[in-house]
């Protein structure tokens, strides 16, 4: 079964909730917890949208971590001295990012193609467009004009579980020819809310 996540907004030191973030309590820090300036993360919710027009993004962190961490993280910080404090918790309903490539070497294109076919449970590839031309008669050509005897090109959209994208998003930056838009995260309702209309 797949995880689901939440993304948190925490108010206070972005090193205070970073080092939250490393200490384990939020989920595995190399697998199941993400910054959202590390893995470059853009927002699509509401409270994005407020927080950029208010222009009060110095100290507020987001992060996204399993969706069954969030009431011992509350736990946590209710009982802790340090200053940070939840902002909001939105369930993540949807992370999506666009990516293209182009490569002049079939190494690199067998390789490109490999990270393609390998894609990690929950992750799935959208509107993918790929053209392949190997033209025996421009080789010998580069050199002196911008003629390539074998062009691979291509273009699509990831999408999947925020697990998942992390980690195909790792595996991609390894190879530099494949270039990656920021992710963009659908959040669905307020977890926060919830609570006070249930109290």
């Amino acid at each position: 079964m797949l995880t689901p996540y939440v993304e948190i907004v925490f108010e206070g030191s972005p090193e205070a909730v970073r080092r939250l973030a490393e200490s384990g309590d939020l989920g595995d820090p190399e697998s199941e917890v993400f910054v959202s300036s590390d893995l470059g993360i853009i927002g699509e919710g509401r409270i994005h949208h407020i927080l950029s027009v208010l222009h009060v993004v110095a100290e507020h962190t987001h992060v996204l971590i399993p969706a069954e961490k969030l009431p011992g993280v509350r736990a946590r910080l209710a009982k802790s001295s340090d200053s940070i404090r939840i902002l909001a918790a939105h369930e993540v309903l949807e992370t999506h990012f666009h990516f293209s490539f182009a490569c002049y070497s079939k190494e690199h294109a067998q390789k490109i193609r490999q990270i393609l076919d390998d894609l990690p449970e929950g992750v799935k590839l959208a509107d993918f467009q790929a053209d392949t031309r190997d033209d025996i008669e421009a080789r010998g050509q580069e050199l002196y004009s911008p003629v390539h005897d074998f062009e691979y090109e291509g273009k699509g959209l990831v999408t999947g579980t925020v697990k998942g994208l992390g980690a195909w998003r790792k595996i991609a930056e390894d190879e530099p020819l494949i270039k990656m838009e920021k992710i963009a995260v659908v959040l669905g309702r307020d977890l926060l809310a919830d609570d006070a209309d249930d109290s």
